[in-house]
């Protein structure tokens, strides 16, 4: 959460990245509530393209593009919403439409009541340069019971990781990078590139 740029903007509903002027990347919306939550119903409306809800900085849930699903959440101090940008879609009838191919979301519901007052941010992952911690002190304890896409989804949700190979010049060849049976989503940007 230390990789918020806030925008410093707050308005009564969350803005599209368009309003916002955020192109590309993340963004995220909070919510500072005005009352703790207990089991509350909270659906997030018009998801462009994949939303990670946090509840006071825990992980609850993700939630995917053109999916309308009620989730209970508990919290005493905030609501943030991190959504990720996957890309515009580049044919079909969306191009000619712009409020059918906006990115961020459209709106929340706690109890089935609309809060106001959203804080809004920006997520420039090309200068993320302070990770979260090394991937090679990623632990089983680290990880929460249940799956995404039949991969165990980490406890306190979206993180950065940094690690890093030496390799000798006669091993420098085509290569790839594995991830089918440990992540489900995110980015990797190998050499700052």
């Amino acid at each position: 959460m230390e990789h918020l740029i806030p925008l410093g903007m707050f308005f009564y509903t969350p803005l599209t990245f368009e309003q916002l002027g955020v192109f590309e990347g993340m963004g995220a919306y909070r919510h500072v509530l005005a009352q703790p939550l207990v089991n509350a119903s909270v659906v997030v409306q018009g998801v462009h393209d994949r939303a990670y809800v946090m509840a006071d900085g825990v992980f609850v849930q993700v939630v995917k593009r053109e999916s309308v699903a009620s989730f209970s959440v508990t919290a005493t101090k905030t609501l943030t919403i991190i959504v990720e940008n996957m890309g515009y879609i580049g044919f079909s009838k969306a191009m000619l439409d712009y409020t059918a191919e906006y990115k961020g979301i459209s709106g929340v519901t706690i109890d089935g009541q609309s809060p106001l007052e959203w804080e809004h941010f920006k997520i420039d992952i090309r200068s993320l340069s302070k990770p979260s911690r090394s991937v090679a002190n990623l632990t089983t304890t680290d990880q929460q019971p249940g799956t995404f896409n039949d991969k165990v989804l980490l406890k306190n949700g979206p993180a950065i990781f940094q690690d890093t190979v030496e390799l000798q010049y006669s091993q420098i060849m085509d290569t790839f990078i594995n991830i089918t049976n440990t992540w489900s989503k995110g980015y990797l940007i190998v050499n700052d590139v």
